[in-house]
């Protein structure tokens, strides 16, 4: 009997999420957002983590980097190489690319670089609910550089129709890092194999509480040559200061999400390779 009463509150658990990620699919719209498929089989996803560094000097002549499609993630325009390989992807997630923060100088700085610079073909990919933002803040003109919207909506209910509804681009699992969004797009773009660099995600490496009682870390990107300073850990909807548990939740649902692109993955039968060493990302397959 215990086990029925499970069976059916489950269900309707089930019932009562979907029917709300309907209305939330609905209310967001954006139904055309299926991705143009790639003509090359191999994606390469470039993400922030201090040991792409020692990747950076083989994109141009190594082997593993001939004839893919690079994919890369925020300030990754600041590096020479990036004018070399001129990758067809880029990706961009965090709130300081949508609205003024803190880092307003670097941002305006990078959107200039790439206004003046781009002279291929680029995707620019960013969540469809900071369109108008990124347009208005972006400012970019330049016909080269063609935005492209990736409905964020987290799918909930039946698990067997959650792949349905990424492959649709209707939904996505959690953006808790611009790697997740720049994965997912890679799936969606039907590269067969997406091989990935520089996600370290080693976040609990240097994370502490500080005398004020504030949760710090020092973050850490391959692009910072200057001594890293551990800051405190703010929250991007008021500025104050993040609880640990807060945090530890959105860093587990940014795992989780690893944990969805991999299953999805298979279900395309795309192969997925994490070539980062002491990444603690436990989703795909290592080299």
């Amino acid at each position: 009997m215990k086990r029925i009463l499970k069976e059916v509150f489950n269900f309707l658990k089930e019932s009562l999420n979907f029917f709300h990620f309907i209305l939330e699919v609905v209310y967001n719209g954006n139904f055309n957002s299926k991705l143009k498929k790639s003509t090359v089989k191999t994606a390469v996803v470039l993400a922030n983590g201090p040991s792409l560094k020692k990747e950076l000097p083989k994109l141009t002549h190594a082997d593993e980097f001939k004839n893919v499609d690079f994919i890369v993630l925020n300030y990754f325009a600041n590096e020479a190489i990036f004018f070399q390989i001129k990758p067809k992807h880029y990706c961009f997630a965090d709130p300081m690319f949508f609205q003024d923060t803190h880092r307003r100088k670097e941002v305006r700085d990078l959107f200039d670089l790439l206004q003046k610079k781009i002279d291929w073909n680029i995707n620019v990919y960013i969540p469809s609910n900071r369109y108008r933002d990124f347009i208005k803040y972006s400012c970019f003109t330049n016909s080269q550089i063609k935005i492209i919207k990736i409905n964020i909506t987290e799918y909930r209910g039946y698990e067997r129709f959650r792949n349905f509804f990424y492959k649709k681009g209707l939904s996505i699992p959690f953006i808790g890092s611009v790697a997740n969004l720049a994965i997912f797009v890679a799936l969606n773009k039907d590269f067969k194999e997406i091989n990935i660099y520089g996600v370290d995600h080693t976040f609990f490496d240097s994370l502490f509480v500080n005398k004020k009682q504030q949760l710090c870390i020092k973050q850490s990107h391959f692009y910072s040559d200057k001594e890293i300073k551990a800051i405190p850990i703010l929250r991007i909807d008021n500025g104050k200061n993040i609880k640990m548990s807060d945090y530890l939740f959105s860093v587990f649902k940014m795992f989780e999400s690893h944990g969805y692109l991999y299953q999805y993955s298979k279900y395309l039968n795309v192969q997925i390779t994490n070539y980062t060493k002491n990444s603690l990302i436990d989703s795909y397959d290592r080299i």
